[in-house]
């Protein structure tokens, strides 16, 4: 048997020499595989072990007694894959489809039943837009997270830094924040359409937007009508960044990877026509994408690279990412009562006339370990 490439290195290493190391490296090496299976024991094991994903404060969160039971109980049945949704209760023959009840409703509702396919109800259903019956909840929680992640970086900016975030309260169009003082000074609005153009008109438009022969008109009205969740802007130093935050499901090690490339494909033009006005100008412009999954993983890495762009001092970067990782933890909790509230009480809901959101009862977490 002749040796590999990678058996010599490792050799070399003296990793395998080493249990614990030699267990770790196999561990990151099958994960970048993707084989379809668990790099270990189970997807859950596979979850847990993962470093460099703010773990400790998942830890910290069922270890805190201030957090209710059945809170923490939750979140031990979102990592163990017990959850009793019903994609779980359809697998042990608990329910006769796996179909998710909540859609299924809505389309009784709107006089569509049987026309589309109902979604299996599995856990990253039920906590994402695609679930008809928990979209506003879920782009609740998504906007509470954003919203306190931009008021942390500007609250613990460097105070001589002249990056300033304009989208502070709440998300923008393309379209209102090139009428804000700030945007004008990259390039106007005929300059970013114009280099943005080419890009945009290649990505078709969705049914019931154009016919296959669409105006321009069309697709510059799509370029002002999409929204940024953030963006930062230097005037003195010429430095732009957009600013993106994905909330997603994090059992895989792949999760972040993901996130970013659904990033970078919803903002290919706005980027396109900001390179073009970087190369005229000489603006700096890069999109910064903060990935956070719902079972509070955030890559320590990318988030502090994000944030040293952004010049958050380094002695606030751990800070504001357990801040992070707790409110994800947060978030998800809300989001699973929301879909227990809607499930099965019929008497309060929440978001307005004609919400389909019921509001999720118990407790609520008010700061650091306070709920009421």
């Amino acid at each position: 048997m002749q040796s590999t490439r990678p058996g010599r290195v490792a050799a070399n290493d003296g990793k395998f020499k080493d249990e614990q190391a030699w267990g770790k490296a196999c561990f990151e090496d099958l994960e970048r595989r993707e084989l379809g299976e668990p790099a270990t024991t189970s997807w859950s094991t596979d979850f847990l072990v993962r470093e460099g994903e703010s773990r400790e404060e998942l830890g910290k969160w069922l270890r805190n007694r201030a957090v209710p039971w059945k809170r923490r109980r939750r979140l031990i049945q979102v990592v163990t894959d017990t959850f009793p949704c019903g994609g779980w209760l359809h697998k042990i023959g608990r329910r006769a489809t796996a179909e998710c009840e909540l859609c299924r409703r809505i389309q009784e509702r709107s006089g569509r039943s049987g026309q589309d396919r109902v979604p299996v109800e599995s856990i990253g259903h039920i906590q994402s837009a695609g679930c008809a019956g928990q979209s506003e909840a879920v782009t609740a929680a998504h906007n509470k997270c954003i919203r306190g992640l931009m008021s942390d970086i500007q609250v613990n900016g460097r105070k001589k830094s002249h990056l300033t975030v304009l989208t502070m309260e709440e998300e923008h169009t393309i379209g209102t924040l090139w009428k804000q003082d700030g945007c004008d000074a990259i390039c106007s609005r005929e300059e970013l359409w114009h280099a943005a153009k080419d890009a945009e008109m290649l990505i078709p438009l969705q049914q019931g937007e154009g016919e296959p022969d669409a105006l321009e008109s069309q697709y510059e009205e799509r370029f002002w009508k999409r929204r940024l969740d953030g963006i930062a802007i230097d005037t003195v130093g010429k430095k732009c960044y957009l600013i993106e935050f994905k909330r997603t499901r994090d059992r895989r090690h792949s999760y972040e990877e993901r996130a970013r490339e659904v990033a970078r494909r919803q903002y290919k033009s706005l980027l396109s026509g900001l390179r073009v006005v970087e190369q005229q100008k000489g603006w700096k412009v890069e999109q910064l994408v903060f990935v956070g999954g719902t079972c509070g993983s955030v890559n320590v890495e990318t988030f502090n690279q994000n944030l040293k762009l952004l010049e958050v001092p380094e002695s606030k970067w751990n800070h504001i990412r357990r801040r992070m990782a707790r409110r994800l933890l947060e978030e998800q909790d809300t989001v699973l009562r929301a879909y227990f509230a809607q499930k099965y009480d019929t008497t309060s809901e929440c978001g307005g006339e004609g919400s389909n959101v019921a509001e999720p009862q118990g407790l609520a977490h008010v700061g650091r370990d306070v709920y009421a």
